[in-house]
C-alpha cells in the first residue's frame, strides 16, 4: 500500500514560466482529494522553504518536504536535518575555478537554510545573476565569516560549456547536479533527494515500501530509485524515464495510478 507521494516541483507540480508559476487544476484538486482519502503528500524540491509553503497555500494544508535537493528536511515547520558546505570547500572551488570561469554563486544560508548569499567570482555578465535584488558580496566575505552553505546554484550562461564548467567545479566534498536550463547545483557530496527521503522515512516511522516519488530531472534519480511506486513525467529526458516505474503526464496521473495499485494490493 502507498501512503504518501513525495513531488517534485519544478517540472513535475509547475512550471515556472515568464509569468509566473503554472500549475495544473487538475493536480490541485487531485492533491486536495487524495489527502482527504488519507494518501499523505509531500514535497521533494531544489528550492527552499518558501517553495513548499506556496503549495501549501495551494492546497489549504500543511507539508513536510526535502529541500535545496536533500540538504534540508522539514517536519511540522521546522528543519529537523539539514547538511551544509562549508567556505573552506566553497573557496577551493572558488581557487580552482577563478582563473577560467567567472560566475556568481547564488547560495542558500543560514541557521534554517532560508537565508540568499550571492558571491561573485572574477567578471560576470550580468546575465549570469540569477536573484538580480540580491546584494552581491565578493570572495572575501567567505574568508571572514562563517557561513553554513546548503545549495550553491551557478548559471552556466552558454551550454556548451556546462559539462567542462561542471567538471571544473568537482570537489571531494560535494556532489554537482545539473538542474532544469543551464543551472549547475552543489550540494554536500552525500545529499540526493533519495537519501532525504530516506532519512525522513527513518524519522517518521514511515516503511519505505509506502512511498512513490513523481519527478522530471536527473535530480530525482535516486528518489525513484527509493521509491516503492516512481514516476517520471512525460517531458523527462529517456535517461530519466528509464528509472522510473511508470511515465505520467502529471500528478493527477500517478495519483489515479497509486489508488489504482492500493486496490490490487487489497485484493
Amino acid at each position: 500500500m502507498i501512503e504518501i507521494l513525495f513531488s517534485d516541483l519544478d517540472g513535475t507540480f509547475w512550471i515556472d514560466t515568464k509569468d509566473g508559476i503554472k500549475v495544473k487544476k487538475e493536480d490541485i484538486e487531485a492533491v486536495k482529494g487524495s489527502i482527504a482519502k488519507g494518501l499523505d503528500f509531500a514535497i521533494a524540491t531544489g528550492r527552499g522553504k518558501n517553495a513548499i509553503e506556496d503549495v501549501e497555500k495551494m492546497i489549504d494544508h500543511k507539508l513536510d518536504g526535502v529541500t535545496m535537493n536533500g540538504s534540508g528536511i522539514w517536519i511540522d515547520d521546522k528543519l529537523s536535518k539539514k547538511w551544509f558546505i562549508d567556505n573552506e570547500t566553497i573557496l577551493d572551488i572558488i581557487d580552482q575555478i577563478k582563473d577560467k570561469w567567472s560566475c556568481f554563486m547564488h547560495m542558500h544560508v543560514g541557521e534554517n537554510g532560508r537565508g540568499t548569499l550571492v558571491v561573485k567570482v572574477g567578471d560576470p555578465s550580468p546575465e549570469a545573476l540569477i536573484w538580480p535584488h540580491k546584494e552581491i558580496y565578493d570572495i572575501d566575505y567567505l574568508r571572514q565569516n562563517k557561513v553554513e552553505i546548503y545549495k550553491v546554484t551557478i548559471l552556466a550562461l552558454d551550454p556548451y560549456d556546462r559539462d567542462e564548467y561542471q567538471n571544473d567545479l568537482r570537489h571531494p566534498n560535494t556532489r554537482s547536479l545539473i538542474n532544469q536550463l543551464n543551472n549547475i547545483e552543489l550540494v554536500p557530496y552525500f545529499v540526493s533527494k533519495g537519501q532525504a527521503i530516506a532519512e525522513y522515512c527513518k524519522m517518521k516511522g514511515i516503511d519505505p515500501s509506502t512511498v512513490a516519488f513523481i519527478g522530471d530531472e536527473v535530480n530525482d534519480v535516486e528518489a525513484m530509485r527509493f521509491a516503492r511506486l516512481s514516476f517520471a513525467m512525460d517531458t523527462s529526458k529517456d535517461t530519466v524515464k528509464k528509472e522510473a516505474m511508470y511515465v505520467v503526464s502529471g500528478v493527477k496521473e500517478a495519483i489515479d495510478r497509486i489508488w489504482e495499485f492500493n486496490e490490487r494490493e487489497i485484493m
